[in-house]
């Protein structure tokens, strides 16, 4: 639940958010990630920027972004998702 809990105004923070993740500090983009996720669905404009970080160089961030992908998504990522088509096709 996180920033959810604190009422429809925290959703005026997502914008902010968004813009964090492309911070160079990896902890900023990560904890912006997290963030994001605690808003599930309502973050779903942070969708796209979290998909490019799947391939970010630290991999906390790169598990952050698929964890809050999953929160705001509702389901798990399909291997085409994380991986590229085909990548996923070679795997398979």
């Amino acid at each position: 639940m996180g920033l959810r809990l604190i009422g429809r105004e925290a959703i005026a923070a997502v914008p902010a958010l968004v813009e964090a993740l492309r911070d160079p500090d990896d902890n900023v983009r990560s904890q912006a990630a997290f963030a994001l996720g605690s808003f599930g669905p309502d973050a779903a404009v942070a969708v796209p920027p979290l998909m490019n970080m799947i391939h970010d160089r630290n991999g906390q961030v790169r598990g952050t972004a698929i964890s809050a992908l999953h929160d705001i998504l509702g389901r798990e990522l399909t291997l085409e998702e994380l991986h590229g088509k085909e990548a996923a096709e070679r795997m398979r």
